[in-house]
Parts: C-alpha cells; structure tokens; sequence
C-alpha cells in the first residue's frame, strides 16, 4: 500500500532536536490531515505567542508614565501585525505629545514590516487603514514632533481609496503650510511625493514652499513636483526661478522636476539653457534632461547644446546632450555636424546615441551624415552598426546593406541589441517585410521581455506570419507584451479583422490600457466585430469611466456609427 512516513517530535530540553521521535505510515488522506493538524499547532501556538506580545504592552498605555507608556509603544512595534495596530491608534489620542509622537512613528514601523509577522490573524492591511484617519488628525497637532511622526507615517502607509487621498493630500498641504518647523514641513511635504500625481491639488503649496527659507523644505518641494509630474504644471515659473538657486541639490530638483512635468514646461527652456552654464554637472545634467523632456519646444536650445557638446568634460552629461538633441528631433538640425563628428568617437556608446539622434533628425540630417552611417555599417560592435542602421532609416535611406544589419542585430546574442534591430525594423514599415518571420518569434519566443515588445510593435502590416504572432502575443504572460499586441492590431485593421476573438478575449485582460486597445482595435474593425458586443457592453457599464467610455464608441462603430477616437 502506498504510504508516506510522517516524524512528530518535540523539542527536548535547551531546544536541541527531540528525543523521542514517533514514526507512522499513513495512506495520502492522514497524511494530509496529520500535516494540517501539525500546522493549525504550530499556528496556534504562534498565535498565543503573538497574543502574549501585544497583550503586554496593551494593557500599560492606559496609565503609567509617560516612558512606561513609550516603551510599551515599542514593544508593539516590535510585536507588530494587526493586533498591534489597534491599541497604537488609541495612543494616537494620548493627552502628552511624546507618546502620540512614538505612536505614530510604530506605525510606520509596523506598516513598513519591520515589526514581526503578522501571525495573529489579523488582516493586517485592512487594520493600518483604519490608522489613516487619525494620522491625519495629527497633521493638525499643536506639536511639531507629532506633525512631522503623523506625516512620516503617512507617507509610509499612504491612502487607501480616492476619497482618503482627498483628504490625505489636503491635510497634508495645510500642515506643510502651517508649520514653521522645517523637519516637519519636509516630512509633509514627502509625504506628498509620495503619494504621486495624486497629490496635484497640492501644487499651489508646493510651488510656494520652493521659496522656504531652508533648503530641505525647497528640495523636498521641487522632488514632490516631480513625483506628480505633468499635472504640476503651473509650478513651472517657480521651479524656472529655483534653477538659479544657491544649493546645488535644489537647482537640481527643480530640473528633474520640469523634466517631469515635460513639454508642459516649455516656458521654462530659457533657465534651462542658462543652467547649461553651471559648474555642477548634475545640474547640467539634469537641465539637459529636462530640455529632452521638453521635446520639440526646445528647438531654441540646440545652438546651446550644440556649445555645450564642444565644452563639456563630463561623459554622462556629453551623452545626455546627444540625447537631447534627438528628442528635439528634426528641428534640431543644427546639431548633425557635431553629432557626424561623434559617429568617429572611440566610445561605442558615443558613436550609437550620435548615430540614433541622427535618425530623429531624420532627413534634414542626411546630407551630412549619409555616408559617415553608411560606413558605421560595418563598425565592430553590434549595438553601433544596428544604431547606424536606425539612422539611415530615419534619413530615408533603407538600402539592402541596412537591413542586412538589422537582420544580424535581430539574431545577436545581446537582448538590448536585438531589441533595438526589432525597433529598427519597426522604422522600416513595409520595408520590413522580408523579416516578418524573425520578428514573429522573437515576438512569442524570446526570453526578454523588451525583445518581445519591439519585435510585436514592428509586426503591424507584415502579413498572415506577423498575424499570428500578434495573435499569440495578445495571450503572452507579461503585460506589456500584451498591451503592444493590443495596440499594433489597433493599427492594423486587416490583421484585427483576423482576430476578434482573440481581441474579444483581451478585453476581459486584467491589465486596462490592454482593455483600451482591445477596444480600439475591434472599433476598427468595424461590424465585422459583432461578437465583441457583449464583452463591451459589460465594460460599457462598468465603473471605469475612461474604459466605458471606450466601450461605448467602440460599440457605436460596430453599429456603423462614428468610429472611436484615441
């Protein structure tokens, strides 16, 4: 009879292995029930162990001094998991200011993990959310201390649903406002950062604390700035002001920041030129990334950029220059002579960002760089000769030996060198026919990820081969993969009109902007998707607004109506 043999010891005395130890041969179902009986004890006796570790405390933080009342606080973080959290939210209300102080910071303790297990059953998670509230009450606190404890625990915790983040963020912008401890206005003003783009309504706030007399407070400003990003948008005459600022660590912050925000920031190119003059390079450095961000509205740094390529002594900041005059792109004409005489540098990574940048500037470029890319086909590194491919592409300029070179960058060993050979062959449109099938298994097959997201972006409008690859990646296990396929069909109408059942399938996908290009793309196609009406019909009437909306155009193009805009 089969069996297995289960050991039940115990430890002997001074914890070494048990003495006596009773072997049995039980059939699959005792077994099963013998380890389940085993685990209920161990839990069990983790669970009175982690009852003794919070009861103790517990009971001491309704009197004793104030220390008893601290060191009992302690205690319960160290203890930790749900059962802790309670009576650490009572303390929250104590009558003296250090125990709310230490109460507050041991649940950030707690929330953070760095308190025991949770093994008390508890749910833990739902448990810190109830904190939330009186953290928040504490933003308003007369002491300081506990302001800057309640704002630290908060933006370790931060909000659960849209309507604590409302408060959330209120709260904390009117504390940073109010209080004049700096510690305490930069721990609001963290906490902010983190909670994202959500924290948008706090930018007026931000935007006035990038004056604060101490430079922590006008860091922590600009790096919240940053956090939320694009919706920031109206610090950016104050974040162009703080690039001028005396500490080098908050000129820097407040580029990163207008790099954020992006082209939004675009009033802000003057300061940001100005900043190419500065002695630190991480403030040149970041200045310069804030102008790629910018994009094409930064066409009137070019000449600037082009100055500051022939001076700059930093590698990094050279290379982030070449960048940038790539995401200015064709305006940024101006800088194919420097960037030409870049394809000749000893640095393989040098001579590759010259070449992309090349290929932004596409043809406004090509009589200057034709033939110095031309002969970077042969270069001996890889990465280079698939950069130097890219930016023939981008000139107009896809001869037999330019996809040759993509063709190799597709088969090399190196997952960055095949992904962009898959980008290049994108660039190429129908002049990538001819490598439809290597680009369809790298679609499905390859191991890296970015692989298969350039190769089934360049497969729209290559055929029944790429189809089915498109067809095969809507099911792949990572996300992006999927929104990639999602979207290339939603470009392709002829290739979606194929899939509908699998498009209708995506629709149910658990990752959104997957649902949205399902929905695009079967909006394309048109009456020819009847049988994705149900599935939208579902998503029309579901609490996603921007996903219903979709789904609501999307179904009026299956009925002949106006076709959904993206």
């Amino acid at each position: 009879m089969n069996g297995a043999f289960v050991t039940f010891g115990r430890p002997a005395t001074g914890g070494r292995a048990a003495a006596t130890i009773v072997s049995c041969r039980l059939g699959a179902a005792a077994f099963a029930a013998a380890v389940a009986a085993l685990l209920a004890a161990a839990h069990g006796v983790a669970l009175a162990k982690a009852a003794e570790d919070v009861a103790t405390p517990a009971k001491t933080l309704s009197g004793g001094t104030v220390e008893a009342r601290k060191e009992s606080i302690r205690g319960l973080a160290r203890a930790g998991g749900a059962a802790a959290v309670k009576p650490l939210a009572a303390a929250l209300r104590d009558g003296e200011a250090p125990v709310r102080r230490a109460a507050a910071l041991a649940l950030a303790t707690v929330a953070d993990g760095l308190g025991a297990a949770d093994t008390d059953g508890g749910d833990l998670d739902e448990a810190i959310s109830a904190a939330v509230p009186p953290l928040i009450g504490l933003l308003a606190d007369a002491d300081t201390g506990v302001v800057q404890a309640a704002a630290t625990a908060l933006g370790v915790i931060g909000p659960d649903d849209d309507d604590t983040t409302d408060d959330l963020v209120d709260a904390l912008g009117r504390a940073a406002a109010r209080v004049k401890d700096a510690d305490a206005c930069a721990a609001c003003v963290t906490a902010l950062a983190d909670v994202g783009p959500a924290a948008a309504s706090a930018t007026p706030v931000l935007a006035r604390l990038l004056r604060h007399d101490r430079p922590t407070v006008r860091e922590a400003a600009a790096t919240a700035l940053a956090a939320i990003g694009p919706e920031a948008r109206a610090a950016v005459p104050e974040l162009a002001r703080a690039l001028a600022d005396r500490e080098r660590l908050v000129a820097a912050a407040a580029a990163a920041a207008l790099a954020g925000i992006g082209p939004d920031a675009r009033a802000a190119v003057g300061p940001l030129v100005a900043a190419l003059g500065a002695e630190d390079p991480l403030l040149r450095g970041t200045a310069i990334r804030a102008l790629a961000a910018i994009g094409p509205d930064a066409a009137a740094a070019t000449g600037p950029l082009v100055a500051a390529l022939a001076r700059e002594k930093d590698a990094d900041v050279s290379l982030a220059i070449v960048d940038a005059c790539g995401e200015i792109g064709p305006d940024a004409r101006e800088a194919a002579p420097a960037l030409v005489g870049l394809l000749a540098s000893a640095d393989a990574e040098t001579r590759a960002a010259a070449a992309y940048a090349l290929a932004a500037i596409g043809g406004g470029a090509a009589a200057t760089a034709s033939a110095a890319l031309e002969r970077l086909l042969g270069d001996a590194v890889p990465a280079v000769r698939v950069a130097a491919a890219d930016g023939l592409v981008g000139m107009g300029r896809a001869g037999p030996a330019v996809r040759k070179a993509i063709a190799a960058g597709l088969a090399d060993a190196d997952a960055d060198v095949r992904a962009a050979a898959a980008e290049a062959a994108g660039d190429l449109g129908a002049a990538a026919l001819g490598l439809a099938p290597k680009l369809a298994t790298l679609a499905t097959d390859d191991k890296d990820v970015d692989v298969r997201v350039a190769a089934v972006a360049a497969l729209a409008g290559l055929g029944d081969a790429a189809t089915a690859a498109l067809g095969r990646a809507l099911a792949d296990a990572d996300a992006d993969v999927r929104h990639a396929a999602a979207y290339a069909l939603a470009d392709d109408t002829d290739a979606a009109a194929t899939l509908v059942g699998p498009l209708v399938k995506a629709l149910g996908d658990e990752n959104v902007p997957v649902q949205l290009e399902a929905a695009y793309a079967l909006a394309r196609v048109g009456p020819g998707a009847a049988a994705a009406r149900p599935a939208l019909e579902r998503l029309a009437a579901g609490d996603d607004d921007v996903v219903a909306d979709v789904a609501r155009q999307a179904l009026a193009e299956i009925g002949g109506a106006k076709a959904a805009a993206r």
